[in-house]
């Protein structure tokens, strides 16, 4: 890659709407780690409830294995959703990285 394609690159990747963007992903570390705890407690509450077998046919141990189950679904997607942005940060150190090599040579 010549040095005027690397400027030009790094340029679009350290734009301020894609800083804001990378700055805005890196502070969602502590919420995904949130969303973690509270999928991984579902999905314990959900095998908890459900190898009791006398508590199942319970209507309201069925609400609650029904309700952890949704909260179970609902955090994976939210986790899924907060990792989808995290390759703009890995696209925009990977071209400084590019870039200080070449400026280098």
């Amino acid at each position: 890659m010549t040095s005027a394609a690397l400027h030009l690159a790094l340029s679009a990747v350290n734009s301020s709407p894609t800083s804001l963007f990378v700055r805005y992903t890196s502070m969602l570390s502590g919420r995904d780690k949130f969303c973690r705890l509270a999928q991984y407690f579902s999905r314990l509450m959900v095998h908890i409830l459900s190898q009791r077998p006398y508590t199942r046919e319970k209507p309201s141990v069925a609400d609650w294995l029904a309700t952890f189950i949704k909260v179970q679904t609902a955090m994976a997607t939210t986790r899924k959703i907060m990792r989808a942005g995290k390759f703009v940060e890995f696209l925009q150190l990977f071209v400084r990285t590019l870039l200080v090599r070449s400026e280098d040579e």
